[in-house]
């Protein structure tokens, strides 16, 4: 028995994430939308066969129900008895219903088993992005990333009632004046609290609530600066003893600076620093930056959670042009921003030093 269009429609995309999961090149990816541009008969379900037996099905439970109504009034009146008129008219408001819903979902209902359209070519997109990036996953299991960075880094010690890694990849970046290795982690994490909720009559009781949360953050490689602490948020954990006041009034009104010593945080808050931090703050919510103490290594962390995100101008709706977006190149402009943006802090900072050596995840 040949299948159905649904159910070779239904394959292919399964077949065509499977590609997209498993691609590690641009090729690969085309391939998968090749596959789906290619697929005979179009990208959208047929629907009019399961809203006909849906339409069906209503048409023969109010049959069932006429028949019931018809029944019981018979032998109602065989007893001599006439049926309770609000069971009449139940049985006869059920049958009206079930005949204009099965009317409304046969003619108007709208088809909403298309949105894996959307949401494949997102998948594609953004697998896309990375491969153009040189991103990849990083292998080392979730709760040893954590470990190290939590011996590293206090903006991980969030969570009182449990954290975990729930994505990390790593990449490597070249500035004009300096290449570095990047991570970039996904911090899940959920802390626990008691709210007190009154039941009436004067009584309370308290209830516990997890509130979850998600942190995100990039570890790049920065041996020109540590042991200084700048954060934004009330992660009280990343500061080191002593607390530096600059002689910036915006930078003050935002930031916290803490480090090992007077001696280093004077070194690192130059004018153009304390003001770039200001400006850099403005595009990335609840902003931290911790530079380790042993040095080598930059933590920036914050809330938002789009910076592995893409634009998506077309999508499989139109595979030929989605075809070409993804031909073309697909790029992951806001962690290019900031990678940028920590180009430019490190030159600030360099001493025009050689290119520090990649660091181990």
């Amino acid at each position: 028995m040949s299948k159905s269009h649904n159910e070779r429609l239904e394959t292919a995309i399964n077949a065509a994430r499977e590609m997209t999961e498993a691609a590690t090149s641009k090729d690969e990816l085309l391939r998968a939308v090749a596959s789906l541009r290619d697929f005979p008969g179009g990208l959208r379900f047929d629907n009019v066969d399961r809203r006909k037996a849906l339409m069906y099905g209503a048409l023969a439970i109010s049959a069932a129900l006429l028949l019931v109504s018809w029944t019981l009034g018979w032998f109602g009146l065989g007893l001599g008895r006439k049926m309770p008129g609000v069971v009449s008219f139940s049985i006869i408001a059920g049958v009206f219903g079930w005949t204009v819903v099965s009317w409304w979902m046969y003619t108007f209902k709208s088809d909403t088993s298309d949105e894996w359209l959307s949401e494949l070519s997102y998948d594609i997109a953004q697998r896309a992005g990375m491969i153009e990036a040189g991103i990849r996953p990083i292998t080392t299991p979730p709760e040893d990333i954590l470990s190290r960075l939590s011996d590293h880094f206090a903006d991980y010690l969030r969570g009182d009632h449990g954290c975990e890694i729930v994505g990390a990849f790593e990449g490597r970046h070249e500035g004009e004046r300096h290449a570095f290795h990047f991570s970039y982690f996904n911090l899940a994490y959920v802390n626990q609290r008691q709210e007190r909720h009154g039941t009436g009559g004067g009584n309370y009781e308290t209830r516990t609530v997890h509130d979850h949360f998600n942190r995100f953050s990039l570890v790049v490689e920065f041996p020109w600066v540590r042991g200084i602490a700048v954060r934004t948020d009330d992660q009280e954990d990343v500061d080191f003893d002593y607390l530096y006041e600059t002689q910036s009034s915006q930078f003050e009104d935002t930031f916290y600076l803490t480090g090992l010593s007077r001696k280093l945080c004077a070194r690192f808050a130059k004018p153009e620093t304390l003001e770039y931090l200001v400006e850099l703050e403005e595009c990335l919510n609840e902003m931290n930056l911790e530079f380790s103490e042993e040095g080598g290594e930059l933590c920036i962390s914050f809330d938002d959670d789009n910076l592995l995100s893409v634009e998506l101008p077309c999508d499989l709706s139109t595979p030929e042009q989605f075809y070409a977006h993804i031909e073309a190149g697909v790029c992951l402009e806001d962690l290019e921003w900031l990678l940028d943006e920590l180009h430019t802090l490190a030159c600030q900072h360099d001493n025009h030093l050689e290119r520090p050596a990649t660091a181990a995840h």
